[in-house]
């Protein structure tokens, strides 16, 4: 494949690429058009067509509609969907030891990052409804990323506390004291 030519086509359908994706979502944002318009330039190697405006133009529009998709669909969970994905985050964390560091938000955005990775999955209809489906996930992501390793620390810290073992000075053997003083003797 003449990738020479190939960046040649590219440079030439790029308006066409702006304009299908404006068509799809005329509320697309800036940053979301960069990225639809990054991904088409790395799937350029790709490309199986001909080394023709027209038919890359036609390939080119299809990869956009599909990134656009994608976006709109995501932008109708958060819009639809927001409070039902924090509810189960919410769900989940509480009761956790509290930890500053990750906030609920920080939590619902790994989730959508995960549904815009698996959105082929999540816009088809499934079993259960949508809601059902992202407050499962929302739930599940929450305990496996950021509830699970509290849980473990909560318990192992109770543990801790309950058995023979006590926070403070690491107790030494009767030879070890010994020694010890001894040394401190020698030192004084």
């Amino acid at each position: 494949m003449d990738c020479q030519r190939l960046q040649e086509l590219f440079i030439v359908a790029y308006p066409e690429i702006q304009d299908a994706a404006f068509a799809g979502h005329p509320q697309l944002l800036c940053f979301d058009l960069e990225r639809i318009v990054a991904k088409v330039a790395a799937q350029l190697p790709t490309y199986a067509g001909l080394l023709e405006q027209e038919p890359f133009n036609t390939w080119a529009v299809q990869m956009v509609k599909a990134e656009v998709r994608k976006v709109a669909f995501i932008e109708a969970v958060l819009r639809d969907h927001r409070r039902v994905i924090l509810k189960a985050i919410n769900d989940c964390l509480r009761g956790m030891p509290l930890d500053l560091s990750v906030e609920p938000e920080d939590i619902l955005e790994e989730v959508l990052a995960y549904v815009l990775e698996h959105v082929e999955e999540f816009s088809e209809q499934g079993t259960a409804k949508l809601s059902t489906r992202l407050y499962s996930l929302g739930k599940r992501h929450a305990w496996l990323y950021h509830g699970a390793y509290r849980k473990r620390n909560e318990t192992s810290v109770a543990r801790r506390l309950r058995s023979t073992w006590h926070l403070g000075v690491e107790t030494l053997s009767d030879a070890e004291l010994a020694e010890l003083r001894t040394m401190e003797e020698k030192a004084a």
